[in-house]
């Protein structure tokens, strides 16, 4: 009652498409500028803006949002849906550039997809 009624395209769609274009831009930002941070720092900045992203998913829901005037759909843009996935990015990223460091030449592709298989499996089990 009260709360963001979303169409059904533009929770799925636009938000899609905003995500996916965050998550491209996210790769980007890390190769200029985060690909010499180590692990540890890098953790603690991704853990910080995602709970911020999710600090504005909570103040949405409370409705604090439209009391400045800002509507739910622009507000969404902001929150976890569409930050996830550059900070998904940010997170696999150092896994991805050790793993390609530490495989055999000539392996690297098939050790990634041998990754991705677990990862996903480890996805679907959990």
């Amino acid at each position: 009652p009260g709360g963001p009624a979303f169409d059904y395209t533009y929770y799925n769609t636009y938000t899609a498409v905003v995500g996916s274009f965050t998550g491209w831009l996210g790769i980007i930002v890390f190769q200029a500028t985060m690909s010499d941070w180590n692990f540890r720092t890098l953790f603690w900045v991704t853990t910080v803006i995602q709970v911020v992203a999710s600090g504005f998913d909570m103040v949405m829901i409370s409705r604090w949002n439209k009391t400045v005037g800002i509507s739910d759909k622009v507000f969404y843009m902001f929150g976890d849906a569409v930050i996830a996935p550059a900070i998904g990015m940010f997170s696999a990223m150092p896994g991805l550039v050790l793993t390609s460091k530490l495989v055999p030449k000539g392996l690297e592709s098939t050790t990634y997809a041998l990754l991705a298989g677990f990862q996903n499996f480890g996805g679907v089990v959990s």
